[in-house]
C-alpha cells in the first residue's frame, strides 16, 4: 500500500466519522456551546471548510477558490475572543461543503505518488518557510479530529449516544 493510499483513507475514514457525529444534530444543536466561551459545531465545521480549503489550495495551486463565494465570511476566525458565525447557514449546507472539499483533498491525494508527498512548497502558516505537500494534505485529518473531539463534548451535553 502507498502512503496516497494510507493518506486518502484516513482522510475518508475521517470524513465518515463526521458525518456521523453530526448526523442527528439540529441546526439549533449546532449553535450550542460545550462549555461558555467554547466554539459551536456550526463555527467549527465552516472553520474546518476553510481551513481544509486553504490547506489544499496551498498544496495544490489548481484548487484554490473551492468554496462557494462568501462562504468563508461566516466564519470569522479570532483569537482574542469566541468564535461566532456573522450568519448561521443551515447543518446541512456546511455540511454538504464540508464533504465536498474533503472529496477534493481526497481526489488530490490519490492523484499524487508517494514522491509528490515529500515535494517541498511554502508554507501557508509561516512566511518565508517550506513545507510538504504530504504536511499540508495530512493536516485536515488531525485538524478535523481536534474538532471532532469537541463535538462529542457537545454531543454529551445534548445528551446523545455516544458513538466513539
Amino acid at each position: 500500500m502507498a502512503y496516497t493510499d494510507i493518506v486518502a483513507e484516513i482522510l475518508e475514514r475521517g470524513l465518515g466519522m463526521m458525518q456521523k457525529a453530526l448526523a442527528d444534530f439540529s441546526d439549533a444543536d449546532m449553535l450550542v456551546r460545550p462549555v461558555e466561551g467554547a466554539n459551536h459545531a456550526l463555527w467549527m465545521l465552516g472553520h474546518l471548510c476553510v481551513s481544509e480549503a486553504f490547506m489544499l489550495s496551498a498544496a495544490r495551486a489548481e484548487y484554490a477558490n473551492l468554496l462557494p463565494p462568501g462562504f468563508a465570511e461566516h466564519f470569522p476566525q479570532t483569537k482574542d475572543r469566541v468564535n461566532d458565525v456573522t450568519a448561521p447557514l443551515p447543518k446541512v449546507e456546511v455540511l454538504a461543503v464540508y464533504e465536498k472539499v474533503r472529496r477534493t483533498t481526497i481526489a488530490a491525494v490519490r492523484g499524487l505518488s508517494d514522491a509528490d508527498l515529500l515535494r517541498t512548497v511554502p508554507s501557508p502558516f509561516a512566511k518565508g518557510s517550506t513545507t510538504t505537500i504530504g504536511f499540508l494534505l495530512n493536516m485536515p485529518s488531525l485538524h478535523s479530529t481536534l474538532h471532532l473531539g469537541q463535538i462529542q463534548v457537545i454531543r454529551r451535553k445534548l445528551g446523545k449516544p455516544v458513538l466513539f
